[in-house]
């Protein structure tokens, strides 16, 4: 977990989520990665360290609310493929197992079970990777008139990748290489289909019921 006394926040920066986006953004109220410091440090401080992909609440804590970045499992799954089987091999892209061969052998399933941290825990706030930009915007403590803070969400969620997740718009760029756009829309190119939704679905019931995401949101 990453924390602020600042603003007494806890962030739950959840893996495939967008967190490095929203950090960049977060940065300019003092979080800090909890597992490498239990207060602010320069080395714990992820202006300049990685943070923490953990969902916890240390008991030191306990009274602060929680920020929690979710994502539709569906297309988390197709960003756990890309993390590991797109590489890139002398400057070209290589896809080293299919979306289907990934599925398949059940590599691609989500890697945490999130959704009983916020059971538990009971965020007060979602940023949800498909509405990043709006979401980021409900959290209070940020000052979008601050030019510190304005630059840093138009640089790293209006200009980027995230641009367009909202509306699963097909230049919506998931993809791992900036120059080959065959895999830019994952409802499109990545060959869903109802076998290997339903893998997915039924592994992870709970996040889709919990976080009210559609049984049929793998559909183009």
């Amino acid at each position: 977990m990453n924390i602020s006394t600042k603003v007494q926040h806890i962030w739950w920066a959840s893996a495939r989520c967008g967190s490095r986006a929203v950090s960049e953004v977060l940065k300019h109220y003092d979080f800090f990665n909890y597992e490498l410091a239990p207060t602010f440090k320069s080395k714990s401080d992820i202006r300049t360290n990685a943070h923490t992909h953990t969902c916890d609440v240390p008991k030191e804590y306990s009274n602060y609310d929680i920020i929690m970045q979710i994502r539709n499992p569906y297309s988390r799954a197709v960003s756990f493929w890309h993390l590991a089987c797109f590489k890139k091999v002398e400057d070209e892209l290589v896809v080293t197992k299919t979306f289907e061969e990934y599925i398949i052998q059940r590599d691609a399933l989500v890697l945490d079970r999130y959704e009983e941290a916020a059971k538990k825990y009971n965020p007060k706030y979602y940023i949800r990777y498909e509405n990043l930009q709006e979401d980021i915007k409900k959290i209070p403590f940020i000052d979008f008139n601050d030019p510190e803070v304005k630059a840093s969400y138009n640089d790293n969620i209006i200009n980027n990748q995230y641009k367009y997740e909202g509306v699963d718009d097909p230049r919506g760029d998931i993809r791992r290489s900036s120059t080959d756009d065959r895999y830019a829309n994952w409802k499109s190119f990545y060959a869903y289909n109802k076998r290997l939704a339903d893998m997915v679905y039924n592994q992870y019931k709970t996040q889709f019921e919990f976080f009210n995401y559609d049984k049929d949101s793998w559909k183009p």
